[in-house]
């Protein structure tokens, strides 16, 4: 299972969320990863394509994880682990949850690279620490 997150917003919050993401990275700020976000759900591909990759290359974590999606599953773009990886670990070590999530999964499984269980379990750990269930239940299993 892919992690994917998103923060839904009403009202009351929409101030708070808006001067949280103005320091990040990005030219349309949360907006655009929230528009992406919709676009990626509704199989826009090329429209989250157009709104995240700028947020990515600018070092918003988040939207360096759902770059990282795209690549992974093809969606939009040729399917290329070695970009989705990259994506991953950029936002994996700006302390992205989910990407740490998704890197645990690859490495451990081994279906997309060769297996490396204890890079894995680093990647697991990391998310883990953060309060990540799923990580955390993946990292009680046996990994033989």
């Amino acid at each position: 299972m892919r992690k994917l997150g998103l923060v839904l917003l009403v009202i009351p919050g929409l101030a708070f969320a808006q001067a949280r993401d103005d320091n990040a990275s990005s030219p349309g700020g949360w907006m655009d990863r929230f528009f992406g976000y919709a676009a990626y759900k509704s199989g826009a591909y090329q429209r989250a394509i157009d709104l995240w990759l700028p947020l990515a290359e600018a070092g918003d974590p988040r939207s360096q994880e759902f770059m990282g999606i795209l690549y992974e599953e093809g969606l939009g773009v040729p399917q290329d682990i070695e970009k989705a990886l990259a994506w991953y670990e950029r936002a994996a070590d700006s302390g992205d949850m989910a990407a740490q999530y998704n890197l645990g999964r690859i490495y451990l499984e081994g279906k997309l690279v060769d297996r490396d269980i204890d890079r894995g379990r680093d990647f697991l750990k990391r998310a883990a620490d953060q309060g990540d269930k799923d990580a955390e239940a993946l990292l009680r299993v046996p990994t033989h």
